[in-house]
């Protein structure tokens, strides 16, 4: 979740897309070496799920990005 593996979001991609990591979440972080070690239901899942994550993420950027266009930023004082 670093980023180095491509196709692969990283950790602070994932908490900014509000995909996951939302109150009372449950979901967990466990880090792999390898995708390939991961049973295929799990890697067919991963590949469907892939496009939506990061159509989401990217929407989510662009909402930020309007919102300081249009200095509509959350003052962190």
């Amino acid at each position: 979740m670093n980023g180095v593996t491509d196709g692969y979001l990283t950790y602070d991609n994932l908490r900014a897309s509000n995909l996951i990591f939302h109150p009372n979440c449950m979901h967990k972080i466990t880090p792999i070496r390898d995708v390939s070690l991961l049973p295929k239901e799990v890697q067919d899942r991963f590949k469907r799920r892939h496009g939506y994550a990061v159509r989401q993420l990217n929407e989510a950027k662009r909402k930020c990005f309007l919102a300081k266009s249009y200095g509509f930023e959350k003052n962190n004082s």
